[in-house]
């Protein structure tokens, strides 16, 4: 008779939890996203059939459990906040791997829908315990990163319609604050004339 083995204790995983009933974040972000927006041709800076297709799969997000209570997105990432009832005995790998799993799946479904476009798109997660409290700061921290970001895309966008490379751009915008990019926006595009 053969014996098998039991590899249960060779299970290499973290037995990390995040302590019952307090509310955590789980924030995803897009790999190389970069090369995703440049093989789909989108729109730049931004892509209203994309935006629209990000917001699809958050949605999907909040049919499955442990169920967000809310979500906030930008870019490439998405940050959804959860109450934590204990799903999963709290721990930090199952839930970050089920979230990034969730929506990597959801976001390819879509990509596929609208531009039959058949490659994997990949999330990765991450957890931010906090008391709910903190919520307000936290979602300031990320909507101050989204400022930038803005600032950036619209800044790159309008150097690259005006004929100049990646690398110049890149060189022209180093450095630079938020008031300065915003002036160069602004000599091109009036503010009230971009897009909320």
């Amino acid at each position: 008779m053969v014996k098998i083995r039991e590899f249960k204790d060779y299970e290499v995983y973290s037995m990390l939890r995040v302590p019952r009933n307090i509310p955590y974040v789980v924030r995803c972000d897009g790999r190389n996203f970069h090369s995703l927006t440049e093989e789909l041709k989108l729109e730049k800076p931004y892509d209203r059939k994309f935006m629209e297709i990000f917001v699809n799969a958050v949605k999907r997000l909040f049919t499955l459990d442990p169920k967000p209570i809310i979500g906030y997105l930008f870019s490439d990432e998405v940050s959804l906040l959860f109450l934590n009832r204990g799903e999963f005995g709290c721990r930090v790998e199952k839930i970050v791997s089920l979230v990034a799993a969730s929506i990597s799946s959801s976001f390819t479904i879509e990509i596929i829908r609208n531009y039959n476009y058949e490659k994997p798109v990949i999330f990765d997660a991450r957890i931010i315990p906090l008391v709910i409290e903190d919520f307000i700061d936290y979602l300031a921290w990320r909507q101050s990163l989204c400022w930038r970001n803005f600032l950036n895309s619209y800044a790159q966008a309008i150097l690259a319609n005006d004929g100049k490379s990646s690398r110049e751009i890149q060189k022209m915008l180093h450095g630079l604050k938020g008031r300065q990019l915003l002036e160069l926006i602004e000599e091109k595009i009036p503010l009230n004339n971009i897009p909320l």
